[in-house]
């Protein structure tokens, strides 16, 4: 009875939409990877994953966005889909929401499901519910919103809110300030963060600094906590060179969905196959017992008109040290990317030498 249903509605939607006019947007990635864990257990998964959102503007000045993501499907895996049959429970919405534009005060408000970051994905990078607003003034752009958390019982205060703000402008130099207050009911505690951020270019030279305080009122000693996360790049066309910084006290941040990137496969996240997750999570600077520094390094090398050579290396304190490349190909330009890599880790927790090796099929659309 299910599938007859889900038909249904699916012609439904299909029915409805083809009355408005709208734009689409996608992405579908395949990835396939294998590696060890700290046990020395070896493993791997090839897993599917396609996000798809839709948009239209309803009238003047009143804007619809929705947009879904099938997976992500591990193949072979029945809670996922990937069993044969493949017809387990995987669509999920990740934005829904409307934004209107409010002329007697020049703001845009957009209100529902939607998507936020910061600048460098240090605190939130992620799809939440709750209520934007967005204005440009001066040569700048100003964004205030509130999102829940966590919403408990819905006759009791026991919710985690959270509002964020944020102040960019583009010149002389591409500078902003980022902030958040957090309040959780239940333990009655929650935080304040600021993350001012610069981003200077000289030739073809780039750095980006963004520092961070975190005050954070809780039940007993209230903590304070500072860090900063440096990248630079020099791109001179023939070859690229990039380096990372993040360093993070002790009790650094309160984090709510970080999605932040220093570019290692084994002990961080990089964006080629960001769900390998073999050591890196958000517990290194959020209520950290002690100091983290990531320090990464990093190499490009274009050659001929599809292809690129990549490479990077770093060390995170506690974690261990780890030496990545791999190469680039763009099968068809500006739809399908091809990426094959290899990690290789030393950890410092036990006499394991981690690898991680596969490919990611992108398409974008």
């Amino acid at each position: 009875m299910k599938k007859p249903l889900c038909i249904v509605s699916a012609l439904l939607l299909i029915g409805i939409l083809g009355a408005i006019n709208f734009d689409y947007d996608g992405e579908l990635l395949t990835r396939a990877a294998a590696y060890n864990d700290a046990y020395k257990k070896d493993g791997g998964h090839i897993d599917s994953r396609l996000r798809m959102g839709l948009n239209t503007q309803l009238t003047d000045g009143l804007d619809f966005r929705a947009a879904f993501e099938i997976g992500e499907i591990t193949w072979g895996n029945n809670a996922t889909g990937g069993a044969l049959g493949t017809n387990g429970v995987n669509i999920e919405t990740s934005e829904l929401y409307l934004d209107y534009l409010m002329n007697s005060i020049n703001t845009n408000i957009k209100v529902g499901l939607q998507y936020w970051n910061d600048h460098r994905s240090l605190v939130l990078d992620d799809f939440f519910a709750g209520v934007m607003l967005y204005k440009d003034f001066n040569g700048m752009q100003a964004q205030l919103g509130i999102l829940k958390k966590h919403e408990g019982l819905l006759n009791s205060h026991d919710d985690y809110t959270v509002f964020l703000g944020s102040l960019e402008a583009k010149s002389p130099i591409v500078w902003g300030l980022t902030g958040f207050v957090g309040y959780n009911d239940i333990p009655d505690d929650g935080e304040i963060t600021l993350l001012p951020y610069a981003t200077i270019e000289a030739g073809p030279a780039t750095i980006d600094v963004n520092p961070f305080l975190c005050y954070q009122f809780i039940d007993g000693d209230d903590e304070i906590g500072i860090g900063a996360s440096i990248k630079a790049g020099v791109d001179l066309t023939s070859i690229q060179l990039g380096a990372d910084l993040l360093f993070a006290s002790e009790n650094a941040l309160v984090t709510y969905s970080p999605y932040y990137q220093n570019g290692l496969f084994i002990y961080g996240i990089n964006i080629i196959h960001d769900g390998l997750d073999l050591y890196w999570d958000s517990n290194l600077y959020d209520h950290n017992s002690d100091a983290l520094l990531s320090a990464v390094g990093s190499i490009r090398f274009p050659f001929k008109d599809k292809y690129a050579l990549f490479a990077a290396a770093g060390i995170v304190n506690d974690l261990g040290m780890e030496l990545n490349g791999g190469l680039e190909c763009s099968v068809i330009n500006n739809l399908m990317n091809l990426k094959v890599y290899g990690a290789v880790g030393n950890n410092d927790d036990s006499d394991v030498t981690n690898y991680a090796v596969g490919t990611t099929l992108q398409l974008t659309f």
